[in-house]
């Protein structure tokens, strides 16, 4: 099961759960989910959600690199990467 597609949906994928937690433990039920993404646009702030969310990327990277599942590991690193150039086109050319 150390396959490289597994890293890179799990890449993809838990940066945007974790901007969502983020969003439910920081305001819960108090605004709704278009407020908070229209106020990370305003404030200019969306690449650097982006950015914290990707460090959960970091913890299941560690995870699987210890565990030797290193195809896994690997396809977090090229999930990261495209996260990272998504990061400066916001932060370039968006915002």
């Amino acid at each position: 099961m150390n396959k490289r597609y597994i890293g890179i949906i799990l890449g993809l994928v838990l940066p945007m759960i974790t901007i969502w937690a983020l969003y439910t433990f920081s305001y819960g039920a108090a605004r709704p989910w278009n407020e908070f993404i229209e106020a990370l646009i305003r404030l200019q702030s969306m690449a650097t959600m982006i950015a914290i969310a990707c460090l959960s990327n970091l913890a299941v990277f560690t995870f699987f690199a210890y565990t030797d599942k290193l195809e896994i590991s690997r396809g977090l690193i090229i999930s990261t990467i495209l996260w990272a150039v998504a990061i400066v086109i916001i932060k370039f050319f968006v915002q």
